[in-house]
């Protein structure tokens, strides 16, 4: 197994079936559209390989705010529905932490849907603490 960040469009792209794990609701067309913009905005990948097949992928951006500087936001953290439970989030949770780390970042953000308790088990054991609440509202059309 070896991690290794994706840098070009096309590379993303290949991994649409992880997104779509993540995301059903997320057309390979919507995908696509939105990973040129996401990238210009500062979104990066790496991916967790199994020789050429990416079996595990995390969405990420440097970014910074007044509350803590400089931080990293993960966007999306996906394993296969085939290779859970094997360690593999740790993995890449690991590999940007220790980007943070280079890239000198003090915080690591996530967000976690509420009813989705599986990854929120994973984020305590790696010492993720719940900091604050993130409120949404969706705009009525």
């Amino acid at each position: 197994m070896e991690i290794r960040e994706l840098f070009s469009e096309a590379e993303m792209q290949r991994n649409y079936p992880l997104i779509q794990q993540l995301y059903p609701e997320v057309t390979q067309a919507d995908y696509e559209a939105m990973l040129g913009r996401f990238i210009a905005l500062g979104y990066r990948q790496a991916g967790l390989f199994d020789q050429d097949h990416c079996i595990g992928l995390i969405g990420f951006q440097h970014t910074m705010h007044f509350t803590c500087g400089d931080y990293i936001y993960i966007d999306d953290l996906v394993i296969d529905e085939h290779h859970r439970s094997l360690g593999y989030a740790t993995k890449l949770l690991d590999w940007v932490e220790n980007e943070a780390e280079n890239l000198g970042c003090k915080v690591i953000l996530l967000d976690c849907f509420v009813e989705n308790k599986q990854p929120q088990r994973l984020y305590h054991r790696q010492g993720y603490s719940i900091l604050a609440y993130h409120f949404g509202k969706t705009k009525k059309t």
